[in-house]
């Protein structure tokens, strides 16, 4: 089981927060994440990065 990981946040709070415009459903909870699967993931990068 090494490596696995929970990926759940209710939306409405994750599209606030992140400021982002998420659709009901766009997310789906996850709990048992195994290495090597695709996830949703959000990338901050300053505006003057390469």
């Amino acid at each position: 089981m090494c490596g696995r990981f929970a990926l759940y946040s209710p939306y409405p709070k994750l599209s606030q927060a992140l400021r982002l415009p998420l659709e009901p459903g766009e997310l789906t909870p996850r709990y048992n994440v195994a290495p090597g699967t695709w996830v949703t993931a959000v990338r901050h990068t300053s505006d003057d990065a390469p």
